[in-house]
């Protein structure tokens, strides 16, 4: 049996012991009441707050604690009334110098003279949270670089379908400018021959007005009058169509726009006429009974536009092709009960941009979807009708190759707005806060 004096001694080695481990303890550890008062910390936990042992029995937990977590330490201390333990969580502590220390925090509860106290370690996790805000930005970078790659690889596919449609388009007008312009400068001389036969026929029947039996049969069976009048206006008919036809040419040139690769001037109203020639079959409905699609144009004097004009007709045709998809689903409903229409305005705005809002009065889109329509690969139409690269492509030239803008406005049953905007003048290079800017 030991000695009073041994066991005394035994208790002070053992506490010097633990003592010991306290302080040198890696992990902060603290003991403070049930309201937050601070009594008991090692070293390790007052560094973790950059204050010495002695500073902090005059503080409280939540002197130590930002506001903003004022809800979840309610919830680890119902937990500590609940089960007699908390934790682990994750929290900040504010360090002396203001400045916050990310931390991982788990405690009990321990009683000691019927009195109850909280015993917590804490450990200092700034270098975890370091490497996972790093991890963090690389993967957010590497998306990026994903996004960008698809993206580059779309406009690249892209760019080549557009560059073959156009070359097939330059080489279809080619080929039917040649004989029409033949056809359209024959006419003239047709028409002026006949002239000449018919004055002939007239002088004829003036010095001969009692044509033999044989003459006057023919007259009657030929309908020599009829035929005289009607040819005028075969003529005047035939001039007016291959006069449509070069028109037609002509628009299918200006849309390619393949000798325009690099930066020029342009009229803005020629390419949207361009494009609208171009849609203009898919203006008649299948169905008898509902009207054409009307197309009303509002046009402002513009000055001409230096930008990519084979790009910029790329988007008037990739948005007006949607409207008019928009009007035909709609057809027959109750939403579309009025006239199918697109409206397309345009003005100057501030001497320096123009702007061009093309809208339709069709079924309009709910926010969800107008809120990923630039998005790519994003489309509403069946598998085989599309595939989601129009207006993602659009947003790319209007934004990134011309620094400009193009939102889109737009709800359930009230039709959609898309406002374009570009500069008159080239910017030289867009900020990089704008060409990160998605329209929301």
């Amino acid at each position: 049996m030991m000695s009073p004096t041994s066991t005394s001694a035994a208790l002070l080695e053992s506490e010097a012991y633990h003592r010991d481990l306290f302080e040198k303890s890696s992990i902060g550890l603290l003991l403070c009441n049930m309201n937050g008062q601070l009594l008991y910390a090692n070293t390790a936990y007052a560094n973790i707050l950059g204050r010495t042992p002695e500073e902090l029995p005059s503080l409280t937990y939540w002197e130590i604690t930002p506001e903003k977590y004022a809800d979840a330490e309610q919830l680890q201390l119902q937990s500590l009334q609940t089960i007699g333990r908390y934790g682990p969580y994750e929290k900040e502590y504010i360090h002396k110098d203001g400045s916050l220390i990310p931390v991982q925090l788990s405690g009990v509860i321990v009683e000691r003279h019927g009195e109850q106290f909280i015993w917590s370690s804490i450990e200092d996790i700034s270098d975890r949270k370091a490497a996972e805000n790093l991890i963090q930005e690389k993967n957010k970078a590497l998306e990026q670089a994903l996004t960008q790659l698809q993206q580059s690889q779309t406009q690249l596919i892209q760019n080549e379908k557009m560059s073959s449609l156009g070359k097939m388009i330059a080489g279809i007008a080619h080929e039917i400018n040649n004989p029409v312009n033949f056809i359209h400068g024959n006419i003239s001389c047709i028409e002026e021959y006949i002239q000449v036969l018919l004055k002939l026929l007239e002088l004829y029947q003036q010095d001969y007005p009692n044509p033999t039996d044989n003459i006057q049969q023919a007259l009657e069976e030929f309908e020599i009058d009829f035929i005289a009048s009607d040819l005028n206006k075969i003529l005047k008919s035939i001039q007016l169509g291959t006069q449509r036809i070069r028109e037609i040419v002509l628009s299918l040139r200006n849309f390619s726009r393949l000798d325009e690769a690099d930066l020029k001037q342009a009229d803005i109203h020629s390419g949207i006429d361009s494009t609208l020639m171009i849609l203009q079959h898919q203006f008649k409905t299948t169905k008898s009974q509902h009207p054409e699609i009307k197309v009303i144009k509002q046009y402002s004097d513009l000055p001409l536009i230096e930008c990519y004009p084979g790009q910029i007709n790329q988007v008037f045709m990739n948005i007006l092709s949607n409207a008019i998809d928009a009007l035909k689903v709609g057809l027959g409903t109750e939403i579309q009960s009025q006239i199918p229409q697109i409206l397309i305005c345009t003005q100057v705005i501030d001497e320096e941009w123009v702007s061009i809002n093309i809208s339709d009065n069709g079924m309009g889109m709910t926010e969800e979807v107008r809120s990923k329509i630039f998005d790519p690969f994003f489309t509403t139409k069946p598998v085989g009708q599309g595939t989601g690269l129009g207006l993602s492509i659009s947003y790319q030239i209007i934004v990134e190759k011309h620094c400009g803008h193009i939102i889109c406005n737009s709800q359930p049953g009230q039709g959609s707005e898309f406002i374009i905007k570009i500069p008159v003048h080239p910017i030289i290079s867009c900020p990089v806060e704008h060409l990160s800017l998605r329209t929301k």
